[in-house]
Protein backbone atom coordinates (compact mmCIF):
# COMPACT_ATOMS: atom_id res chain seq x y z
CA UNK A 1 0.00 0.00 0.00
CA UNK A 2 2.48 2.40 0.81
CA UNK A 3 4.35 1.76 -2.31
CA UNK A 4 1.44 2.28 -4.22
CA UNK A 5 0.79 5.58 -2.81
CA UNK A 6 4.45 6.63 -3.23
CA UNK A 7 3.85 5.44 -6.80
CA UNK A 8 0.99 7.53 -7.11
CA UNK A 9 3.21 10.81 -5.94
CA UNK A 10 5.62 10.21 -8.17
CA UNK A 11 3.52 9.47 -11.33
CA UNK A 12 1.51 12.56 -10.25
CA UNK A 13 4.69 14.85 -9.91
CA UNK A 14 6.31 13.71 -13.37
CA UNK A 15 3.29 14.59 -15.07
CA UNK A 16 2.76 17.62 -13.20
CA UNK A 17 6.50 18.70 -14.36
CA UNK A 18 5.69 17.97 -17.76
CA UNK A 19 2.77 19.57 -17.94
CA UNK A 20 4.74 22.60 -16.35
CA UNK A 21 7.46 22.22 -18.97
CA UNK A 22 5.38 21.78 -22.04
CA UNK A 23 2.85 25.06 -20.87
CA UNK A 24 5.71 27.21 -20.73
CA UNK A 25 7.01 25.93 -23.86
CA UNK A 26 3.79 26.47 -25.77
CA UNK A 27 3.74 28.48 -28.64
CA UNK A 28 1.23 32.03 -27.76
CA UNK A 29 -1.04 30.88 -31.07
CA UNK A 30 -1.65 27.66 -32.42
CA UNK A 31 -4.18 26.15 -34.41
CA UNK A 32 -5.94 23.39 -32.35
CA UNK A 33 -6.22 23.59 -28.59
CA UNK A 34 -4.76 21.24 -27.01
CA UNK A 35 -6.98 18.57 -24.81
CA UNK A 36 -5.96 18.31 -21.21
CA UNK A 37 -4.82 14.82 -20.18
CA UNK A 38 -7.24 12.98 -17.48
CA UNK A 39 -5.24 12.20 -14.09
CA UNK A 40 -7.28 9.75 -11.78
CA UNK A 41 -5.52 8.59 -8.02
CA UNK A 42 -7.35 5.92 -5.65
CA UNK A 43 -5.37 6.70 -3.09
CA UNK A 44 -2.07 8.68 -2.45
CA UNK A 45 0.37 10.81 -0.68
CA UNK A 46 0.87 14.17 -2.30
CA UNK A 47 3.53 17.04 -0.81
CA UNK A 48 2.92 20.58 -1.32
CA UNK A 49 6.02 22.51 -2.53
CA UNK A 50 7.19 23.31 1.51
CA UNK A 51 6.86 19.80 1.82
CA UNK A 52 3.42 19.47 3.71
CA UNK A 53 1.86 16.30 3.04
CA UNK A 54 -2.11 15.75 1.59
CA UNK A 55 -3.33 12.64 1.26
CA UNK A 56 -5.85 11.98 -1.46
CA UNK A 57 -8.57 9.61 -2.92
CA UNK A 58 -10.65 9.18 -5.42
CA UNK A 59 -8.78 11.67 -6.98
CA UNK A 60 -9.42 13.43 -10.81
CA UNK A 61 -8.11 15.91 -12.19
CA UNK A 62 -7.32 17.66 -15.45
CA UNK A 63 -3.39 17.85 -16.47
CA UNK A 64 -1.91 20.47 -18.89
CA UNK A 65 -3.84 21.41 -22.64
CA UNK A 66 -6.31 24.23 -22.38
CA UNK A 67 -8.68 24.41 -19.56
CA UNK A 68 -11.38 27.14 -18.74
CA UNK A 69 -10.55 27.28 -15.25
CA UNK A 70 -9.52 30.72 -14.18
CA UNK A 71 -6.90 31.50 -11.37
CA UNK A 72 -8.35 33.02 -7.99
CA UNK A 73 -5.06 34.83 -7.22
CA UNK A 74 -2.10 36.63 -8.83
CA UNK A 75 -2.95 35.93 -12.79
CA UNK A 76 -1.18 32.07 -12.75
CA UNK A 77 -3.61 29.86 -14.94
CA UNK A 78 -3.74 26.45 -13.41
CA UNK A 79 -2.07 23.47 -14.98
CA UNK A 80 -3.74 21.13 -12.86
CA UNK A 81 -7.39 21.51 -12.31
CA UNK A 82 -9.07 19.35 -9.82
CA UNK A 83 -12.37 18.00 -10.86
CA UNK A 84 -13.48 15.89 -7.86
CA UNK A 85 -11.71 14.29 -4.73
CA UNK A 86 -11.04 13.91 -1.17
CA UNK A 87 -8.06 15.62 0.09
CA UNK A 88 -7.18 15.16 4.09
CA UNK A 89 -4.53 16.83 5.72
CA UNK A 90 -3.43 15.44 9.77
CA UNK A 91 -3.26 17.99 12.18
CA UNK A 92 0.54 18.29 12.12
CA UNK A 93 -0.26 19.25 8.60
CA UNK A 94 -2.73 22.01 9.08
CA UNK A 95 -0.46 23.25 11.99
CA UNK A 96 2.31 23.44 9.11
CA UNK A 97 0.17 25.31 6.74
CA UNK A 98 -0.94 27.87 9.66
CA UNK A 99 2.71 28.36 10.81
CA UNK A 100 3.83 29.17 7.19
CA UNK A 101 0.47 31.12 5.95
CA UNK A 102 0.00 33.46 8.62
CA UNK A 103 1.21 36.81 9.32
CA UNK A 104 4.70 35.73 10.38
CA UNK A 105 5.22 38.86 12.12
CA UNK A 106 1.67 38.65 14.20
CA UNK A 107 1.46 35.30 15.56
CA UNK A 108 4.10 32.40 15.91
CA UNK A 109 4.28 29.37 17.65
CA UNK A 110 1.07 27.88 15.86
CA UNK A 111 -0.63 24.77 17.07
CA UNK A 112 -3.79 22.95 16.01
CA UNK A 113 -6.24 20.62 17.53
CA UNK A 114 -9.17 19.14 15.95
CA UNK A 115 -12.23 17.52 16.48
CA UNK A 116 -15.55 17.03 14.73
CA UNK A 117 -17.21 19.95 13.87
CA UNK A 118 -14.57 21.99 15.74
CA UNK A 119 -10.91 23.51 15.51
CA UNK A 120 -8.94 24.70 18.30
CA UNK A 121 -5.83 26.87 17.19
CA UNK A 122 -3.23 28.09 20.23
CA UNK A 123 -0.43 30.02 19.50
CA UNK A 124 1.62 33.36 20.69
CA UNK A 125 0.42 36.91 18.87
CA UNK A 126 2.87 39.70 19.52
CA UNK A 127 1.54 42.63 21.34
CA UNK A 128 4.65 44.71 22.79
CA UNK A 129 5.07 41.16 24.14
CA UNK A 130 4.43 37.87 23.54
CA UNK A 131 0.76 36.83 24.34
CA UNK A 132 -0.36 33.23 24.23
CA UNK A 133 -4.13 33.15 22.73
CA UNK A 134 -6.44 30.22 21.56
CA UNK A 135 -9.43 30.42 18.91
CA UNK A 136 -12.14 27.99 19.38
CA UNK A 137 -14.62 27.68 15.64
CA UNK A 138 -15.86 25.55 13.05
CA UNK A 139 -13.82 25.24 9.51
CA UNK A 140 -16.13 25.10 6.40
CA UNK A 141 -16.44 25.74 2.57
CA UNK A 142 -17.99 28.98 1.11
CA UNK A 143 -20.17 29.30 -1.62
CA UNK A 144 -17.40 30.03 -3.90
CA UNK A 145 -15.24 27.02 -2.72
CA UNK A 146 -12.73 28.71 -0.58
CA UNK A 147 -12.21 27.16 3.09
CA UNK A 148 -13.45 29.75 6.17
CA UNK A 149 -12.87 29.05 9.76
CA UNK A 150 -15.38 30.67 11.67
CA UNK A 151 -14.79 31.60 15.28
CA UNK A 152 -17.12 30.91 18.02
CA UNK A 153 -14.28 32.41 20.44
CA UNK A 154 -11.06 34.02 20.87
CA UNK A 155 -9.59 35.19 23.67
CA UNK A 156 -5.59 35.59 25.62
CA UNK A 157 -4.63 33.23 28.12
CA UNK A 158 -4.82 34.28 31.80
CA UNK A 159 -6.14 38.16 30.82
CA UNK A 160 -9.45 39.12 32.23
CA UNK A 161 -11.53 40.74 29.33
CA UNK A 162 -11.05 43.98 29.27
CA UNK A 163 -7.23 43.55 28.84
CA UNK A 164 -8.34 41.18 25.77
CA UNK A 165 -10.42 43.97 24.09
CA UNK A 166 -7.70 46.46 24.17
CA UNK A 167 -5.23 44.42 23.00
CA UNK A 168 -7.81 43.56 20.32
CA UNK A 169 -8.41 40.33 20.71
CA UNK A 170 -11.60 40.40 20.59
CA UNK A 171 -11.18 41.32 16.23
CA UNK A 172 -9.46 38.34 14.63
CA UNK A 173 -8.25 40.22 11.89
CA UNK A 174 -5.75 42.11 14.38
CA UNK A 175 -4.73 38.99 16.08
CA UNK A 176 -3.62 36.71 12.36
CA UNK A 177 -4.07 39.41 9.53
CA UNK A 178 -4.33 39.31 5.95
CA UNK A 179 -1.78 37.81 3.98
CA UNK A 180 -2.95 38.16 0.07
CA UNK A 181 0.32 35.59 -1.00
CA UNK A 182 -0.52 32.96 0.86
CA UNK A 183 -4.15 33.63 0.15
CA UNK A 184 -5.30 34.17 3.56
CA UNK A 185 -8.33 36.60 3.75
CA UNK A 186 -9.07 38.10 7.70
CA UNK A 187 -11.89 39.67 9.26
CA UNK A 188 -13.30 40.08 12.78
CA UNK A 189 -15.03 36.49 12.70
CA UNK A 190 -13.20 34.46 10.51
CA UNK A 191 -10.12 33.88 8.19
CA UNK A 192 -10.60 32.44 4.57
CA UNK A 193 -7.93 30.50 2.83
CA UNK A 194 -7.31 29.98 -0.65
CA UNK A 195 -7.22 26.28 -1.47
CA UNK A 196 -5.46 26.86 -4.38
CA UNK A 197 -2.29 28.84 -2.83
CA UNK A 198 -2.33 25.66 -0.28
CA UNK A 199 -0.69 23.10 -2.77
CA UNK A 200 2.20 25.91 -3.48
CA UNK A 201 1.97 24.85 -7.11
CA UNK A 202 -0.33 25.42 -10.30
CA UNK A 203 -3.36 23.75 -9.15
CA UNK A 204 -6.64 25.20 -8.98
CA UNK A 205 -9.39 23.11 -7.09
CA UNK A 206 -13.25 24.62 -6.05
CA UNK A 207 -13.58 22.81 -2.07
CA UNK A 208 -17.28 21.43 -1.78
CA UNK A 209 -17.16 20.41 1.51
CA UNK A 210 -15.00 20.78 4.62
CA UNK A 211 -14.92 18.85 7.52
CA UNK A 212 -13.00 18.77 10.57
CA UNK A 213 -12.65 15.27 12.76
CA UNK A 214 -10.42 13.81 15.62
CA UNK A 215 -7.72 13.20 12.87
CA UNK A 216 -7.67 16.54 11.23
CA UNK A 217 -9.52 18.00 8.30
CA UNK A 218 -10.84 16.38 5.50
CA UNK A 219 -11.90 18.76 2.22
CA UNK A 220 -14.06 17.70 -0.72
CA UNK A 221 -13.74 19.10 -3.98
CA UNK A 222 -16.15 19.25 -6.73
CA UNK A 223 -16.58 21.19 -10.40
CA UNK A 224 -16.88 24.81 -10.33
CA UNK A 225 -20.50 24.31 -11.65
CA UNK A 226 -22.39 21.78 -13.92
CA UNK A 227 -20.56 23.30 -16.96
CA UNK A 228 -17.10 22.60 -16.14
CA UNK A 229 -15.65 26.16 -16.61
CA UNK A 230 -15.05 29.19 -15.17
CA UNK A 231 -17.61 30.82 -12.95
CA UNK A 232 -18.81 34.22 -14.85
CA UNK A 233 -16.70 37.63 -13.21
Amino acid sequence: MRFCRRLAFLLFSITLAGAVIAAQQQPAKSGKPKRPSELHIDSGELLSSSGMPIHVSHFDALVGGEQKAEPRAKGTRPVVTIQRGTASLSRDAITMLLNSHLSSNKVKNVSVETAPNKVTIKGKAHKVVDVPFQIDGRITATADGLIRLQVGDEHAAHLPDSVTKLLGFDDLSKIVGSNADHGVKADKNSVTFDPDLMWGLPIHGRVVKAITTTNGLNLTFGPDHAGGSAPAR
